[in-house]
């Protein structure tokens, strides 16, 4: 199995994303896809944020994510949905600290 960045395999790893970056991301996703107000809460955001980058870096399969990054097929949906709504690259790019056009 392996190992999400900074945790042990099924345990809860420490945010590899700071909280500015976050900050930056969370404003995106409040903006273009808000909590529904009807229905289930979503699952944690941030976290889901920190398996998409996972996933991404690493390139494992859905099923391949650490269970310390939730579960794979909520993380999964969520990447289609950020991407149908066109905001998945705004994101990771908030996060990683660059515009979404690729400067700085």
């Amino acid at each position: 199995m392996t190992t999400p960045p900074g945790g042990a395999p099924g345990g809860s790893a420490p945010s590899s994303i700071s909280d500015a970056a976050w900050d930056r991301a969370r404003q995106l996703i409040d903006t273009h896809d808000p909590q529904p107000r009807f229905g289930r809460r979503r699952s944690d955001q941030r976290r889901i944020l920190e398996a998409i980058r996972y996933k991404l870096t690493v390139g494992c399969r859905w099923n391949d994510l650490p269970r310390a990054l939730g579960d794979d097929s909520t993380v999964h949906r969520t990447y289609l949905r950020w991407q149908r709504l066109g905001i998945l690259h705004e994101i990771l790019a908030a996060v990683d600290g660059a515009s979404p056009n690729g400067q700085p």
